[in-house]
């Protein structure tokens, strides 16, 4: 039979085939869909609710429970339930149309898109923000170990790292990659890692006297 089924985009004609019934109720799914999970569909004013999304075989089985337990009467409890999707985030327009609220749902959703597009906005301005600020914080670092090393004091392995970039003090990719990670600390005589390197002093003395000679300048 043909009947008109209550979908997201609208109230739409399809063939359809019955899967069971009990006390007065009817149910039925798209005779095209041959998954066995397919949506059930109960009949209801001459239109196809949509039920639930579960196997054939134990459908009716949750249906009866349904109607035979302590719950509030299944029409009734499934016309609001499709209402309230009215004035939710993903509104069910062929609800809409049985119930005469096309033109209400429709202002409904182009203001959850007017607030997601605002959200949206405020989202990426936060990110921008904490971004600059991150990045404010990082130079702000980045200037102290400077100062901490151009003392002779010991900096993290990264701020090293940050600082020859900075200075043009090109460490080689085999001692960089030791510096990102085994170097715990260094200063211009010292420092602390995991395992040796033989080469980290010469650059942590490049790394002095560049920014010793920026200092002068």
């Amino acid at each position: 039979m043909k009947g008109k089924c209550i979908h997201f985009d609208g109230i739409v004609t399809l063939e359809m085939v019955p899967v069971g019934s009990y006390k007065g109720y009817e149910f039925f799914k798209l005779k095209k869909d041959r998954d066995v999970y397919a949506t059930k569909y109960l009949l209801h004013d001459e239109h196809f609710f949509p039920v639930m999304s579960v196997h054939d075989d134990k459908f009716m089985d949750e249906m009866k429970r349904y109607i035979d337990g302590n719950f509030p009467e299944m029409r009734q409890a499934l016309m609001e339930a499709k209402e309230k999707t009215l004035t939710g985030p993903r509104p069910i327009m062929g609800m809409a149309d049985y119930l005469g609220r096309r033109e209400e749902t429709l202002q409904h959703i182009a203001q959850l898109h007017e607030d997601w597009k605002r959200q949206d906005e405020e989202r990426l301005a936060k990110a921008e923000a904490k971004k600059k600020e991150d990045e404010k914080q990082a130079r702000k670092a980045l200037r102290n170990a400077e100062k901490t090393f151009s003392r002779g004091d010991k900096i993290s392995g990264d701020a090293f790292v940050s600082l020859c970039d900075k200075y043009g003090v090109v460490l080689p990719l085999r001692t960089r990659g030791w510096c990102m990670r085994s170097l715990i600390t260094i200063s211009p005589d010292s420092y602390k890692g995991y395992g040796r390197s033989n080469a980290v002093f010469r650059y942590a003395g490049k790394l002095k006297d560049a920014i010793e000679n920026k200092i002068a300048a």
